[in-house]
């Protein structure tokens, strides 16, 4: 236990206050039925899965693949490395769980990408630098190995692949792969669709059509729920009354034969309503409906939402390599 100051040990407690604070607010919920821990004799995990990611808090693996507690197994630390302690992670996973896919799980503006070695130095107590340069006298080299800071996240998932696959210990039936995650849209990107970029600035410059290629598979998805959004009777209505006027918000349209278009704007209306946690979700639905004119299957009139702005996610500057 480290002696602190009187000041540090208050901001401590604060802290503790405040997970212990929110403990009992979900202690709270699980009393009122907005919460619940699942009680199963079912195989934990659900899926034979584990997920090595970043300790970068802005990855909620649960929320962005949509999975519960119990779904998968996930590691976590600085920069997703591979390492000793993720080894033997993956070994008990392997042999205990019987996980089957390993998924690195990169994501940009990784701030690892930018840690201050130099800075960090000065703030390391004497044993931590003693134990940092136990193997060499070039403090430069030493931090940069003992850290394992890299400067692109796409060569470093490559990298890490790389090592979990020539690793002799890593039983032959595991699969590897890697994905990669944009904090500031929430879309992920499997292996195919970034392994032939060498650099992240590389998929920076194709970042729109990457984005443009997404909207396919929203679309699709859409298509496949709508059913279950708009209800089997409220389906069924729109399928037969083709020919009828349709409102949307202020404006009175009259479609033709194919109403894709329209069907889609109110099933992603009637879902913005239900999944109000997702802020950005109309923005996003707005954005699709604009690039649906593109595809040469559909014809459909031209359809204005008003009041609604678009979401470009921002993308940040590409560093300088020194």
């Amino acid at each position: 236990m480290n002696i602190v100051g009187g000041g540090v040990i208050k901001m401590v407690e604060k802290f503790e206050n405040l997970l212990v604070k929110g403990n009992i607010e979900f202690q709270w919920k699980i009393k009122q039925d907005l919460e619940q821990i699942e009680l199963t004799k079912k195989k934990i995990p659900k899926y034979p899965i584990l997920i090595l990611t970043c300790m970068d808090p802005r990855i909620d693996v649960h929320r962005i693949f949509q999975l519960k507690p119990s779904d998968v197994l996930i590691l976590r630390n600085a920069g997703n490395i591979f390492t000793e302690d993720v080894l033997r992670s993956i070994l008990i996973s392997v042999h205990q769980y019987n996980i089957k896919l390993l998924v690195i799980l990169g994501h940009l503006d990784c701030g690892m990408t930018k840690l201050p070695l130099n800075e960090l130095k000065s703030k390391l107590t004497k044993p931590a630098l003693a134990k940092i340069l136990r193997n060499g006298t070039n403090i430069p080299i030493e931090l940069q190995k003992y850290f394992k800071a890299f400067i692109d996240e796409i060569k470093n998932i490559k990298v890490q692949m790389e090592k979990v696959s020539k690793a002799p210990e890593i039983p032959s039936g595991l699969k590897v792969t890697g994905m990669l995650y944009d904090v500031n849209s929430g879309w992920i990107f499997e292996y195919e669709k970034f392994s032939k970029y060498t650099f992240v600035e590389n998929f920076i410059k194709h970042y729109k059509q990457l984005i443009e290629a997404k909207k396919y598979d929203f679309i699709d998805y859409i298509e496949s729920i709508e059913g279950d959004i708009v209800g089997k009777e409220q389906y069924q209505s729109q399928k037969n009354t083709k020919s009828q006027n349709i409102i949307l918000g202020e404006k009175q349209i009259t479609p033709d034969l194919n109403l894709k278009k329209s069907e889609i704007i109110t099933i992603s209306n009637n879902l913005v309503e239900e999944q109000n946690s997702l802020k950005n979700f109309d923005e996003l639905v707005e954005s699709v409906q604009k690039q649906i004119d593109s595809i040469p299957k559909i014809q459909v009139p031209k359809i204005i939402i008003p009041k609604v702005k678009v979401h470009i996610p921002k993308i940040y500057k590409v560093r300088n390599k020194e």
